[in-house]
């Protein structure tokens, strides 16, 4: 249904990332471009972890409104399929690059990297 009836690009490359939630009632205050700080380290830490275990894409499952928080710190999302009504969302699959790159993108001040990079942060 969300791949329009066809199937998903697989290769040893790919993870899948499971869908999860962030209660931001509990006053976890917001970093760079608007967006959660638990949010950004969570999504930078299944990139890092992607990345640093050989991984070169996170496919995901995920809604609409997560899409564009995806795209405030430029992480590029690469849709395979059309928005489809899913309980009370709508649900999209797409793929992101898991690169050093992108955890930068995403990655808010203070978090600490599985590994020392030293490269900037994010926010």
């Amino acid at each position: 249904m969300l791949l329009n009836g066809k199937p998903l690009p697989c290769h040893l490359g790919m993870i899948e990332s499971s869908r999860f939630y962030v209660d931001t009632a509990l006053g976890c205050k917001n970093a760079a471009r608007g967006i959660q700080k638990a949010t950004m380290a969570l999504f930078a830490g299944v990139l890092e972890w992607s990345h640093a275990n050989g991984y070169s894409e996170v496919a995901t499952v995920t809604d609409l409104r997560f899409e564009r928080i995806l795209g405030r710190p430029g992480l590029p999302f690469s849709r395979l399929g059309t928005p489809h009504p899913m309980e009370t969302t709508t649900a999209i699959v797409g793929i992101i690059p898991a690169t050093m790159g992108n955890v930068i993108r995403v990655r808010p001040k203070g978090y600490e990297p599985f590994f020392v990079d030293r490269a900037p942060l994010a926010a």
